[in-house]
C-alpha cells in the first residue's frame, strides 16, 4: 500500500487556481492514501479535487476512477 500524501487546503487551491483558473472554496474530503477536496467554485459549480497517490498501482487509480464516474450522474458524489 501506498504511504499517504502530505498535501493542505493551500496547496489544494493553489492547484485549483493555477491548472484550472479556479477561486474557490475548499474542503478537505476524508481518504485513505489519496488526497480529495471538496471544489466551490466562486459561481456555486462543485467538483471533486482528487490527487491520486503515485505510488499507487495504475489498476487501483483506474477503478476508482470508474467508480467515480458511474456515481457522478447519480448525484452520489459532491
Amino acid at each position: 500500500m501506498a504511504e499517504p500524501i502530505h498535501l493542505d487546503i493551500t496547496d489544494a487551491r493553489t492547484i485549483c487556481l493555477r491548472l484550472f483558473g479556479l477561486t474557490a472554496t475548499i474542503v478537505a474530503l476524508p481518504s485513505e492514501r489519496d488526497r480529495n477536496f471538496l471544489v466551490t467554485s466562486e459561481d456555486g459549480s462543485r467538483f471533486v479535487l482528487k490527487i491520486a497517490n503515485a505510488g499507487e498501482r495504475r489498476e487501483m487509480l483506474e477503478a476508482e476512477c470508474l467508480v467515480l464516474n458511474h456515481l457522478a450522474p447519480l448525484g452520489l458524489c459532491p
